[in-house]
């Protein structure tokens, strides 16, 4: 049982939410933003991802192979991420990655803003080291062998 901070004004509420989260079998973040903010910040995220690509001197090989980002190339739109579009819910349990949340993640991350771990320069290799996984299980053997992939 979680004690309660007694004497402190407006504490009471938090108290009775932090009892009723203790109890819950998987741990849920709940964004402040909505879908189309989101739709339109992945937008201009790819915009500006694809004109670094564009004119970048580095990765020209692939480049021949895959001119145009395109986001459905990307095989990481898991139920997380969609359960998270349809709800602004994520679901922080996934056990694939338990070993790189446990390196790279701080001991809370299920607690704190996404925003706060996507800023992390720490957490973000994490990121980066599932992108990574998940790129190259995305990528036919052939290709994946061919172009390693390393995001940093």
């Amino acid at each position: 049982m979680i004690k309660a901070h007694e004497g402190f004004e407006g504490n009471e509420k938090a108290d009775e939410y932090a009892k009723v989260a203790t109890n819950k079998d998987s741990i849920d973040h709940i964004s402040n933003y909505d879908i189309a903010y989101i739709k339109k910040l992945i937008k201009e995220i790819v915009a500006q991802w694809q004109d670094r690509w564009s004119h970048s001197n580095k990765g020209r090989e692939v480049f021949t192979l895959f001119p145009e980002i395109k986001t459905s190339r990307i095989q990481a739109l898991s139920v997380p991420v969609v359960t998270y579009w349809r709800t602004g819910i994520i679901s922080y349990d996934c056990p694939q990655w338990n070993d790189i949340r446990l390196k790279y993640f701080p001991k809370n991350y299920q607690y704190v803003q996404l925003e706060l771990i996507l800023f992390n320069k720490i957490s973000r290799a994490g990121l980066r080291e599932i992108m990574n996984s998940k790129l190259q299980a995305s990528l036919s053997p052939t290709v994946a062998k061919t172009f390693p992939c390393y995001w940093t």
